[in-house]
C-alpha cells in the first residue's frame, strides 16, 4: 500500500475517496468529526497543485433521494477547507465530464452520493471504471468503509494508480501496532448490544490484552472462558414493563443470572469500580462499544465513568464505533481521547485480523504499478 505522499501530484486530477457519511437531521450536520478528519489529506493534495474529485456516500439512501444528497455537508466542507467547492448533483454524465475538464490547479469538485447509484454498493467494475475514468489517480481517504466491497472502494484501484489518505494512513498505523506490538498493561474494553460482532475481536485478542471487560449487556450471553475475561460484578437491571422498564435495581451478576426475565442496563457500582481501576493502571487500552444503555440517563453511569477513566489514564487509548464515539462527546471527553478511529465496523474487522477489501485492493495495486 503506497502513501499519497509517495505519489508525484502536480498537475494531476486525483479522485478521493472521502467519508463524508455524517449524522444529519432537518439538514443540519449533528457532528462532523469524520470532514473535519478528511481535510489534512484535501488540504495537502492542494497544496501540491493538485485538482480534486471529491466522492462519498451518505446515509443508506433507497435510490436517488434527495434528503441524502452530498450537497448538505458543503457548506460545513467549505468552512474547514477554506476553499469554495463546486457541486455537481450527479457522478457521471456530460456534466460531470466537463466540469472536471474546467477544474484548475488547486480546485475541488465534489460529485453526488455514490449510493444513488445501485452499482456503487454491487462493486460493478463498469461502474468503478466510469469513475476512475474522471482522473489521473486515486486516494482512499475512507478507513471507514474499507471493509465494504464497493466499487468507490474496492473497484477503482482496478484502473488508476492509488494511494492511501493521510487518515487511513494512520488508522493502519495505529492499529497494526495494536495487532504486533502492543505496550502492557493492555486493556480491552467490549460493550454494545451484538456480541457477535464482538467475538471475532475477543478471540484475536485473547492472547494479547491482559484483561478484557465486558459490557453489561454482554454479561448474561454465552461468553467464552478466558482467564483475563472481566464480568461486572454487579449490574443495573430491571423488569421490561411495556416501553418502559419497572424494578430498577443494582444487584449482584451472580444473583441476577438467575433470572432470565431481567434486563441488564448498566454497570453496577462495585464494577464501575473494578474496570475504572484496570483502565488507571494500562498503559494501552483500546475500547468498542457503550458498557449499558447511555442513551437513557439512568443507565449512562457506566460508560460515563469508563469514557473518563479511559480519558484520564496515562495509557495511550484507541476509541472506535459510533455509540462509543458519541458517548465520548456526549460525556465530554472525546478531545481527550489519543486516537478515535473514523471506523466501526472496520475497526472491528482489521483488530479481527480480517482482510478488508479496501486495504487489499491498495496492496494489490501498488504491485500492480510499481
Amino acid at each position: 500500500m503506497r502513501s499519497v505522499k509517495e505519489a508525484n501530484l502536480s498537475g494531476k486530477t486525483i479522485l478521493v475517496r472521502c467519508e463524508f457519511n455524517v449524522p444529519i437531521k432537518d439538514s443540519r450536520i449533528l457532528e462532523d468529526t469524520r470532514i473535519k478528519d478528511s481535510i489534512p489529506t484535501l488540504e495537502f493534495l492542494l497544496k501540491k497543485s493538485g485538482k480534486i474529485i471529491l466522492i462519498s456516500h451518505l446515509g443508506r439512501p433507497n435510490g436517488w433521494d434527495l434528503n441524502y444528497s452530498l450537497g448538505k455537508i458543503l457548506p460545513t466542507l467549505e468552512k474547514y477547507l477554506n476553499l469554495k467547492v463546486k457541486f455537481i448533483p450527479d457522478c457521471l454524465g456530460a456534466q460531470v465530464t466537463q466540469s472536471v475538464k474546467d477544474l484548475r490547479d488547486g480546485e475541488a469538485l465534489m460529485l453526488e452520493n455514490l449510493r444513488f447509484y445501485p452499482e456503487e454498493e454491487k462493486n460493478d467494475l463498469g461502474f468503478a471504471k466510469k469513475l476512475a475514468s474522471l482522473a489521473d489517480l486515486f486516494v482512499n481517504e475512507s478507513f471507514d468503509v474499507c471493509h465494504r466491497l464497493h466499487a468507490s472502494v474496492a473497484g477503482i484501484p482496478k484502473f488508476l494508480p492509488s494511494f492511501a489518505g493521510l487518515r487511513l494512513e494512520e488508522e493502519i498505523k495505529v492499529l497494526t501496532k495494536v495487532l504486533k506490538t502492543p505496550t502492557h498493561p493492555f486493556c480491552l474494553i467490549v460493550g454494545g448490544a451484538k456480541l457477535e460482532t464482538k467475538l471475532p475481536l475477543i478471540e484475536k485478542l485473547k492472547n494479547l490484552a491482559d484483561q478484557i471487560l465486558i459490557g453489561s449487556k454482554f454479561a448474561q450471553e454465552d461468553l467464552p472462558r478466558l482467564n483475563n475475561l472481566v464480568m461486572p460484578e454487579d449490574v443495573l437491571v430491571a423488569q421490561k414493563a411495556g416501553d418502559d422498564f419497572s424494578g430498577i435495581k443494582n444487584e449482584d451478576l451472580e444473583i441476577s443470572l438467575r433470572n432470565k426475565e431481567l434486563c441488564f442496563l448498566d454497570l453496577g457500582e462495585k464494577a464501575r469500580n473494578a474496570y475504572c481501576k484496570i483502565i488507571g493502571d494500562a498503559k494501552l487500552v483500546v475500547w468498542n462499544g457503550p458498557l449499558g444503555w447511555f442513551e437513557d440517563r439512568r443507565f449512562e453511569t457506566g460508560t460515563k465513568e469508563v469514557a473518563r477513566a479511559v480519558a484520564e489514564s496515562s495509557g495511550y487509548s484507541i476509541v472506535g464505533g459510533g455509540e462509543t464515539t458519541e458517548a465520548l462527546k456526549n460525556f465530554g471527553v472525546f478531545e481527550k481521547i489519543d486516537f478515535v478511529s473514523t471506523g466501526g465496523g472496520a475497526m472491528l474487522e482489521f483488530l479481527s485480523g480480517k482482510d478488508l477489501p479496501g486495504i487489499g485492493a491498495l496492496n494489490t495495486n501498488q504491485i500492480k504499478y510499481s
